[in-house]
């Protein structure tokens, strides 16, 4: 994470147990979130991989519920691009790379995956135990929120990757997270360098900030 996770929760107070992470890979975060109290986590990955790796890593772990997909505005399939070994899979995005190509040319998109899409709305599991959404999804963030109406209604906090550039084809810019989330506000921006046009932010629902 570009923001330190510790220090967001103890700046904004935020007391959640429940985190659903879109993208998570091999759900490196795991030990921050249980150093922060949260209890009950939905790890979300489209890539089998990586999707092996945290089945391996969590799938005897009753607080934890692992789903082997991508999430956006509708169901189905799509290939998603994929990059070699050095890169992890991390760069790996439903979306045709851009501008990251310029940026990172040490990341070679040289594949792709055939992967299930869901709307998160649709995943079998009960929404109202979670309280913060963290998106980690290459330029796809507003495919995954407007796929997520329902799930929203839940959330009170979201930790999530965004852009100002066309890293990838089509990608969400930070506005549009913005605008499609009108009931937050974005309290936190960090960007990876003056020269990439890409980082993350935080957003609270803006009822918890009046309080």
């Amino acid at each position: 994470m570009l923001l330190n996770i510790h220090e967001l929760f103890a700046r904004y107070k935020v007391q959640v147990t429940g985190v659903i992470h879109v993208g998570a890979h091999w759900g490196q975060e795991f030990e921050a979130y249980s150093f922060l109290g949260v209890e009950k986590l939905v790890f979300i990955e489209p890539c089998q991989a990586a999707f092996q790796i945290l089945l391996n890593k969590f799938s005897n772990n009753p607080n934890i519920k692992l789903f082997n997909c991508a999430c956006g505005q509708i169901s189905g399939t799509s290939a998603m691009f994929t990059t070699g070994p050095a890169n992890q899979g991390m760069s790996n995005s439903l979306l045709q790379p851009k501008v990251h190509l310029i940026q990172h040319p040490r990341v070679i998109f040289n594949g792709t995956e055939m992967v299930n899409v869901k709307k998160l709305d649709d995943l079998e599991f009960d929404k109202t135990e979670y309280g913060l959404l963290n998106m980690d999804c290459q330029g796809f963030e507003d495919r995954v929120l407007i796929g997520a109406k329902k799930t929203l209604k839940s959330i009170d906090y979201v930790y999530t990757e965004v852009n100002r550039m066309e890293m990838y084809e089509g990608n969400a810019m930070i506005e549009d997270i913005d605008r499609i989330l009108s009931d937050f506000q974005r309290v936190e921006t960090g960007w990876a360098s003056d020269h990439h046009g890409w980082g993350e932010a935080m957003y609270i629902r803006k009822t918890i900030l009046q309080q």
